[in-house]
């Protein structure tokens, strides 16, 4: 049976809950890159939706702690300000199978409309293994809400490349996605709520 979440923070090393296993570049050989991406309705305007995505430190709120799936973000360390292209952050991730220790950089940032970044982890073990994400989330106005398009580009040294075609197949094609529309619902949810509480007209 699996280490549930608390019991596998307890685990991280004091002090840092941010380290991450060390292995040298060259020792990775990453497979096939994989992408996917769903699409979430929000009745809150983009300006909103942006908001929520640029305060990194609401991550660990609607991608982990309104997120129940086996897989989400448990920790999360960012600046306080707005992140902007170049802002870096670090995060811990957790799934079934162990700890990802992520470090990630903001390569896109337009304001209502294209939130991305890339990330760079490692989970923790034995032997340690490595991925490469893009994360992007595209804002586009809907009526008098707007509908949020997550599209993810990855690669993993193991894992999903080893696994068999069907298998690697169903997990691509069935288990991300729902983990995906977990998260957007999570943040379209946060922006709701905000947006209800703003003393929205209409």
């Amino acid at each position: 049976m699996p280490a549930q979440p608390k019991a596998l923070a307890k685990r991280l090393p004091a002090g840092d809950m941010m380290d991450a296993v060390v292995v040298k570049a060259e020792e990775r050989k990453f497979h096939d890159v994989y992408s996917g991406e769903v699409s979430m309705s929000c009745a809150a305007p983009p300006e909103v939706i942006y908001e929520i995505l640029a305060d990194l430190r609401t991550h660990v709120v609607w991608g982990g702690q309104t997120n129940r799936m086996h897989q989400r973000l448990l920790t999360i360390e960012a600046p306080d300000e707005p992140a902007t292209v170049g802002t870096t952050f670090q995060s811990v991730g957790y799934t079934s199978h162990g700890l990802w220790h992520d470090r990630s950089e903001v390569t896109q940032a337009t304001p209502s409309s294209v939130f991305e970044f890339t990330t760079n982890g490692t989970m923790q073990s034995r032997p340690p293994f490595h991925g490469e994400w893009i994360h992007r989330y595209e804002i586009e106005p809907d009526g008098a809400g707007s509908t949020i398009n997550y599209r993810c580009r990855w690669q993993l040294t193991k894992s999903v490349g080893d696994r068999p075609r069907l298998r690697r197949s169903v997990f691509c094609q069935l288990v991300l996605p729902t983990i995906w529309e977990t998260g957007l619902r999570g943040l379209a949810d946060m922006a709701a709520a905000r947006w209800n509480g703003s003393g929205s007209e209409g």
